[in-house]
């Protein structure tokens, strides 16, 4: 009785189990809302990649030009006109040589730092006058003192939380101390994906990654460089709290050779391209394997964009499916969920543009 009482049980939990992952997989094919973009047209070439940062009707857009890593454009209408530029490249007091970013949408704080030099900036950027005068800017100090921080995002005036790689902890996410320059480990969050090889390897795929935070509330998200995996987490005292999973295709990946970096697999899925606000997540994931990838470059067939985002609330739920007329390869939306800006490609000029596609009455 008792035997076939677990068998029951075993198989209600197997059910249980199916089901909800055929449920998740049906969600993903709700009908399409389809949406049409408009293209900025620049004032000048535009030689960014991504916008990271939209301040009072100006977007903030890394560029590949030699004197500085930030070009501002003031939006006009249908028009872009470049406005300012932003950290000059170099390593001087005020420089940087390359940088990653993040821009806290409520707050108007912009973080800008060098993960190679371990140095960055706090620019108050709810202004672009305010954004623009480095008086004003805090040093970051030099946060590489004791952990190499690959990603970092606000979480309070004080500190910063952080994917971070160091060899001998089985974790990936720390929180560093703007004040005292210091670094603390946050444990609770080491994905299951079978890798039983070096925790440095591991870090390393999921370090760099994308670490992003609800503007107003303690939920934080987290996804791997390749694979598609995306995780809600919130995080109590010094610990994370894994809340709920939106993608759970972990990367596949081994030891290189030289026993330190990564070797992913050729039919490994490519990553996703993530951005939040207060209200959801917007989550575009890349097209096909990264052998496809390889060929299609190899093919001149452009980049691998994408015309497909999926759009859940800070619970994990699904809302929408957008289709979009333009294929993009990254995004952003504004704080009020009006606007989604993507960098697109012409195939035949391969000239970089910035499309906007209106959201309004879409939720």
């Amino acid at each position: 009785m008792v035997k076939n009482k677990v068998c029951l049980i075993s198989l209600f939990l197997a059910l249980y189990f199916l089901f909800s992952c055929k449920t998740g997989n049906s969600e993903r094919n709700l009908p399409a809302i389809h949406l049409k973009g408009t293209i900025l047209q620049p004032d000048s070439i535009l030689l960014g990649h991504k916008v990271v940062a939209i301040v009072d009707s100006h977007l903030v857009v890394p560029t590949w030009k030699n004197e500085y890593l930030y070009d501002v454009y003031k939006m006009k209408g249908d028009s872009l006109l470049l406005n300012n530029r932003l950290i000059s490249r170099g390593q001087g007091p005020y420089e940087l040589t390359v940088s990653e970013e993040m821009y806290d949408v409520l707050s108007g704080r912009f973080v800008i730092y060098d993960c190679n030099m371990g140095k960055g900036f706090l620019l108050e950027g709810d202004s672009v006058g305010k954004m623009m005068d480095y008086t004003l800017w805090k040093s970051l100090g030099k946060f590489h003192n004791e952990v190499y921080i690959s990603k970092m995002v606000i979480e309070t005036d004080s500190t910063v939380v952080t994917a971070f790689m160091q060899d001998g902890f089985k974790a990936f996410l720390g929180r560093y101390n703007l004040n005292t320059g210091k670094h603390s480990i946050l444990y609770g969050l080491w994905p299951d994906d079978g890798f039983e090889g070096s925790d440095y390897v591991k870090q390393t795929v999921y370090a760099n990654g994308s670490l992003l935070k609800c503007p107003d509330k303690n939920l934080f998200l987290v996804s791997s460089q390749m694979g598609q995996y995306v995780e809600i987490f919130r995080i109590e005292q010094n610990q994370i709290v894994p809340v709920s999973k939106l993608f759970d295709l972990y990367p596949q990946y081994e030891v290189a050779n030289d026993g330190l970096n990564v070797r992913y697999s050729r039919d490994n899925m490519r990553g996703l391209d993530i951005c939040v606000t207060s209200e959801f997540i917007y989550v575009m994931p890349d097209r096909g394997t990264m052998e496809e990838y390889v060929r299609d470059i190899q093919n001149s067939d452009s980049y691998n964009y994408t015309d497909e985002i999926f759009v859940y609330d800070w619970n994990g739920v699904l809302r929408k499916r957008f289709k979009l007329d333009y294929d993009i390869l990254t995004l952003l939306v504004d704080k009020d969920n009006h606007f989604l800006y993507g960098q697109s490609i012409d195939k035949e000029t391969s000239d970089e543009y910035i499309v906007r596609f209106e959201l309004d009455g879409r939720f």
